[in-house]
């Protein structure tokens, strides 16, 4: 049966890649009388049936959905020409789930149908790195980047760029949170973040991205800066062949870094404008680059950092960019002291400071349970004081914020000359006390 050979197939295919074309014309016919989910099925047979009245469609908690039947579903899907939301939250599809779903909706929507899908949730569903890389390859497929085709035909790579002729992948929003995607994963979607001009919203929540995830991710949006330009004007120039340069040379290592920079220089997203990155143990390199992100970046508008309490750990990193900022001494700006240069490296600082001085486009920030010392508050406080700060909602429960670093970033909001276009703060579950609060009603009170 086509099972059977569905599953010889998958014997011989590394997870994570997609599925060849023969798996998806089996899938496209599938039979569905054995289906648990009677639901599941009576979706499939609508969308078969190409009823213009399903655009939304929740199979949430309708598992365990066997790879097989992943497949049928995003065949169905992929030739729908009304289905706009798909979500298939808590289905336990795992990896080849996964990489079944990816396959026949890359190949439906390369078809006639599937122009309408933005939205695909895929929450709680046991999904590793494989899994993101079949993602990367759906999102990838649709980019239009480098037109080639795979190197072995009956595989598809997430590292190969394929284009499908009239063919692009339509999503606009995907949820992939609460899963087990981790570092190597996130360099799969990071690097298909760089070319899909369409997803406006991503959801990574809760999984095991770690700081080296978190920076693949965030440096996708990181515009050029001019020094990325130079190097793209000097590979150009240079017109090197970095696969034909020995491998470990000096040139090669030259070559290599000279064309990841280029390619920062021609592919980057400037589309997505909410990102949750809650719950994935980012530390301070994530910090570092979110600043970077923040300076060129004009797109984001809602940031999700939440449940992230080493992001602005310092430990063994520098300072450099801040005092290249302010000039002079990196000081303690309370008590005036100097700091240790090997722990200086006061990340909230230059990070609201990047905000305060170069970003207009975010307007929520969830910062909850992040540690916030004496100067993030004082930066959180001249940010929000600043007359073109354009934050209406700023979560911060939960941060250590006590009465002495609550009137911090009161003394910066009382000096404050434009009325705050803040709407929402949240300060719950912070030992403010009364004196603690007394000072942030009587600061909001001056203002103008």
């Amino acid at each position: 049966a086509w099972s059977e050979s569905l599953n010889r197939i998958a014997q011989k295919t590394e997870i994570g890649r997609l599925f060849c074309h023969d798996c998806f014309e089996d899938w496209r016919y599938g039979a569905i009388d054995d289906v648990a989910s009677t639901k599941v099925a009576a979706a499939i047979r609508r969308l078969r049936a190409r009823d213009d009245a399903l655009e939304v469609l929740d199979l949430r908690n309708e598992g365990p959905l066997q790879w097989e039947l992943a497949g049928v579903l995003g065949a169905a899907a992929g030739h729908s020409m009304t289905l706009v939301s798909l979500d298939v939250a808590s289905c336990e599809i795992g990896d080849r789930g996964c990489a079944a779903l990816c396959t026949a909706l890359l190949h439906g929507t390369a078809g006639v149908g599937g122009l309408s899908l933005a939205f695909l949730g895929l929450a709680n569903n046991k999904i590793k790195d494989s899994g993101a890389d079949a993602l990367s390859a759906l999102l990838a497929a649709g980019a239009k980047a480098a037109r080639r085709r795979a190197a072995k035909p009956d595989l598809l790579r997430p590292n190969d760029d394929l284009v499908f002729e009239g063919g692009s992948c339509p999503l606009t929003a995907l949820d992939l949170s609460h899963n087990s995607v981790s570092g190597d994963g996130a360099r799969s979607l990071g690097r298909a973040l760089r070319y899909h001009q369409l997803l406006v919203a991503l959801d990574l929540a809760s999984n095991h991205l770690g700081s080296l995830g978190g920076v693949h991710i965030l440096d996708a949006l990181s515009q050029p800066d001019e020094e990325d330009v130079l190097a793209a004007q000097a590979y150009k120039e240079k017109e090197y062949d970095v696969d034909s340069l020995e491998e470990g040379s000096s040139l090669h290592s030259y070559a290599s870094g000279l064309k990841e920079r280029a390619e920062k220089a021609i592919y980057y997203n400037c589309t997505l404008t909410q990102l949750n990155l809650a719950r994935n143990a980012l530390g301070a390199d994530c910090a570092e680059v979110l600043a970077k992100v923040l300076r060129r970046n004009q797109c984001i508008s809602s940031l999700d950092l939440s449940d992230n309490p080493l992001l602005f750990e310092p430990q063994h990193l520098t300072d450099e960019t801040y005092v290249g900022i302010f000039g002079g001494t990196d000081v303690n700006y309370q008590t005036g002291e100097e700091k240790d240069p090997l722990c200086a490296k006061r990340l909230p600082l230059e990070c609201f400071e990047v905000l305060r001085l170069y970003n207009r486009s975010v307007l929520k920030l969830d910062l909850s349970f992040v540690e916030l010392d004496e100067d993030a508050c004082f930066a959180i406080g001249r940010y929000l004081s600043y007359k073109e700060c354009a934050l209406v909602e700023l979560i911060l429960s939960c941060c250590n914020i006590d009465a002495n670093r609550a009137e911090i970033i009161a003394n910066q909001l009382a000096k404050s000359y434009e009325p705050p276009t803040l709407v929402a703060w949240d300060l719950s579950r912070n030992p403010l006390g009364d004196q603690g609060a007394a000072h942030l009603t009587s600061a909001i009170a001056v203002a103008p």
